[in-house]
């Protein structure tokens, strides 16, 4: 269905929000763009896709979401945490997830946070991740924050 538009159970068609959208918005990172990557867009099946692609990807003992964005993802991917092994000599590594990624302030302090050995991963990139994080997609070329035209 397009339009954002879903349909239920029951039959009826609900509103849910699109996966890009464009116009003026005001990001978490305090920067303005011309387009939003709304992850609530997702279904419960587009995060368990991408927690295998993650999984399979990434080994990791514990899975942090950075609130809120990481939350569902890291969910997702509580299955793909490696069984603690008390006789494996390597420090505990602790996967540190968001849905979205622009300037890697809110991985970095989550990373301080967790403390320990971290990597991290991240649905969409905007811009460069920090060099510890793998983002599945990457927008090509800088990110460039949203400017008015002149006129």
């Amino acid at each position: 269905m397009s339009n954002g538009l879903r349909r239920e159970a029951r039959g009826r068609e609900v509103t849910m929000p699109n996966l890009l959208c464009g116009g003026k918005f005001l990001l978490h990172s305090g920067q303005q763009s011309n387009f939003k990557i709304d992850c609530d867009a997702l279904t419960d099946g587009d995060w368990e896709t991408v927690a295998r692609l993650i999984g399979t990807h990434l080994a990791f003992d514990k899975v942090v979401g950075v609130p809120q964005g990481g939350l569902k993802l890291a969910a997702a991917l509580q299955p793909y945490c490696r069984l603690a092994d008390t006789h494996r000599k390597e420090a505990s590594l602790t996967l540190i997830v968001d849905d979205v990624c622009t300037t890697g302030a809110s991985l970095e302090h989550q990373k301080e946070l967790v403390g320990g050995h971290c990597v991290g991963a991240v649905l969409f990139a905007r811009g460069k991740a920090p060099s510890w994080v793998w983002p599945v997609f990457q927008l090509q070329g800088p990110y460039q924050p949203y400017q008015e035209k002149e006129r």
